[in-house]
């Protein structure tokens, strides 16, 4: 790493990290990082001027713990989301194919306070609640939801029914009086009548003497 101990502070595109006091902001605003995170964020920024290998970088950031590729490419995800990187056109994390990640962003090195531009005081007077990083992508999850559905009443239906069956029946003989060109010995009418679900038509049945009205029993 080529920083010395006065190297502490980096600005880049509106973000400043503090490594002594492990603080990264943007416009002001603090970001809270997960601890790993922080620490891969800190030594790409120091070695920005090579590539590091995944080796290295597993090798220092997690010193006394044996970790896959995919802790590492974890944590370069919560970063690139951190700091709204496109992996396909980094600004600031690039990808060297089976290599490692480089830092590309321009940094500039200072050992200054974040200051407010209006009135010189430093942003600590006046603390800027931590913004909170996002959470991973979580599962999704399906979440059913019954509907209640309440029955028509099936008296309302029947006669319902009752009424469109007798207007048909009555329009069917009405026509059939009034046009007898000869004679008429007998005459079939067949109607049909959609029910509710769940009731069926018992046997039988009766026609009024007018003709008017079809009587039957629906069952529920």
């Amino acid at each position: 790493m080529h920083t010395s101990e006065s190297e502490t502070t980096y600005h880049f595109e509106g973000f400043l990290l503090d490594s002594s006091q492990r603080l990264l902001t943007r416009d002001g605003a603090a970001i809270t990082l997960p601890p790993k995170a922080f620490d891969m964020l800190v030594v790409l920024i120091e070695n920005r001027e090579r590539v590091i290998s995944k080796e290295e970088l597993i090798s220092t950031i997690w010193r006394d713990a044996f970790v896959s590729e995919d802790s590492l490419s974890q944590i370069i995800f919560i970063l690139r989301r951190t700091l709204g990187d496109d992996p396909s056109t980094p600004r600031f994390i690039a990808t060297s194919h089976r290599r490692g990640y480089r830092f590309i962003a321009d940094v500039r090195v200072g050992t200054e306070t974040h200051r407010d531009e209006s009135t010189g005081d430093e942003a600590a007077a006046a603390p800027v609640p931590p913004m909170s990083l996002p959470s991973e992508p979580a599962p999704t999850q399906a979440h059913v939801m019954a509907e209640r559905v309440r029955p028509s009443p099936l008296r309302g239906w029947v006669f319902v029914g009752a009424i469109v069956v007798s207007s048909a029946v009555s329009w069917v003989l009405g026509h059939l009086m009034l046009a007898q060109p000869s004679p008429v010995s007998a005459v079939r009418i067949r109607a049909t009548q959609t029910l509710p679900a769940g009731a069926s038509v018992s046997p039988g049945g009766a026609l009024s003497p007018d003709a008017k009205w079809l009587a039957f029993v629906a069952d529920d």
